[in-house]
């Protein structure tokens, strides 16, 4: 009985373990997400921007060429 005892708990302390490492690398994960997430929002604000830019100078393009 001594001995199955010490076997479960061995297997216990096997499957904590396991579990630990798999939070771990779930936590790992989701701030590689939001770390992604951020770059995903960065860019878009760029595009945005560089968007604006480029249809201030089609505007401006559009007044020249109909002088």
């Amino acid at each position: 009985m001594v001995q199955k005892f010490k076997e479960v708990e061995d297997q216990n302390f096997s499957l904590f373990n396991f579990v630990n490492e798999i939070n771990n690398e779930i936590e790992m994960e989701a701030e590689n997400i939001v770390s992604i997430q951020h770059k995903i929002d960065s860019l878009k604000i760029e595009n945005m921007v560089e968007e604006q830019k480029r249809g201030e100078k089609m505007k401006i393009a559009e007044v020249y060429f109909k002088l």
